[in-house]
């Protein structure tokens, strides 16, 4: 099941209002501890180094935009922390790459990610080709209107728990925005997909993307998060770009080995315990310290 923070992705960090509230008192010449009183308490009006995330199922989908070098750090910190926090059973990650445009975002690395790998030899969830692209987004829509049909078709509200689509899609012309995005873009929440268009100009993203996130021209690391929603519509902070393509390889890498099942039906076990998940007959006889240290990895 999907917690409350499902999908919400951290950009960086920003200064924002705290959960309590100040009240300043009125300045007095006859008092100067009043104006002291003011002047202590005043930082503490505003929290530095707040974590600055949004949530894409709420958001629907959002924009990045700015340079290539810029909005591929950024699609990098997204895509790094998605995997890091959600199995390959929840998240499905599928990549529209643009064959003439920048591969920063993409790069090789996302191969190795589980998030990215087909779930069954039919199944495509990279493309960069025209042919391959055009393939991709069939799938994907064919799989929408699955979803769309058994929505319309259940007799009582219940809450979905397909794998959610997070499409990554480099240069879109919104003039042309594909049946499946389109669908993402109007019904993403409802039928779990989301996108994240990358683009040089705003003019690039499509329209209905609810979230968009550019580069702060008062930093170089800066960036401005506009949100649909009337409390806070916009953000400013400082965003986290040290995610490297080496990084993001290295992270890809470690999660690969990891598999995803659809089995069901299957009967669950009435108990479990942790001696049995270990191979044990009783936690008497653990060590769990010779367990790390022997499946530890240090290098």
């Amino acid at each position: 099941t999907d917690t409350n923070d499902f999908l919400h992705l951290r950009i960086g960090t920003y200064t924002g209002r705290p959960t309590y509230t100040i009240k300043f008192i009125e300045s007095d010449q006859r008092d100067p501890r009043k104006k002291r009183a003011n002047d202590a308490a005043r930082p503490f009006a505003a929290v530095n180094a707040l974590p600055c995330t949004f949530s894409l199922p709420e958001a629907g989908s959002i924009g990045i935009v700015g340079g290539p070098e810029y909005r591929s750090a950024l699609a990098r910190t997204l895509i790094c922390n998605l995997a890091a926090h959600h199995s390959p059973s929840e998240v499905r990650l599928l990549v529209v790459q643009d064959a003439a445009g920048s591969k920063t975002a993409t790069g090789t690395w996302l191969k190795w990610l589980p998030h990215a790998r087909p779930a069954a030899p039919d199944e495509l969830q990279m493309a960069s080709t025209p042919q391959a692209v055009t393939r991709l987004i069939d799938q994907l829509l064919k799989e929408l209107q699955r979803r769309e049909l058994l929505l319309r078709n259940r007799e009582k509200p219940a809450e979905e728990y397909w794998p959610y689509f997070v499409i990554l899609v480099e240069n879109v012309d919104p003039a042309q925005v594909p049946e499946a995005l389109k669908l993402v873009l109007s019904r993403g929440k409802e039928l779990r997909a989301g996108a994240i268009f990358l683009a040089r100009e705003a003019q690039g993203i499509p329209e209905g993307c609810r979230a968009q996130l550019q580069a702060d021209s008062r930093s170089s690391e800066g960036f401005v998060l506009t949100l649909d929603r009337p409390e806070e519509p916009v953000l400013r902070g400082t965003a986290e770009l040290t995610t490297d393509a080496q990084i993001c390889e290295t992270l890809a890498r470690a999660l690969a080995p990891l598999e995803f099942t659809t089995e069901t039906g299957a009967k669950l076990p009435s108990s479990l315990s942790i001696s049995a998940l270990f191979g044990q007959d009783t936690v008497r006889n653990l060590d769990l310290g010779k367990i790390w240290a022997e499946r530890a990895d240090y290098t």
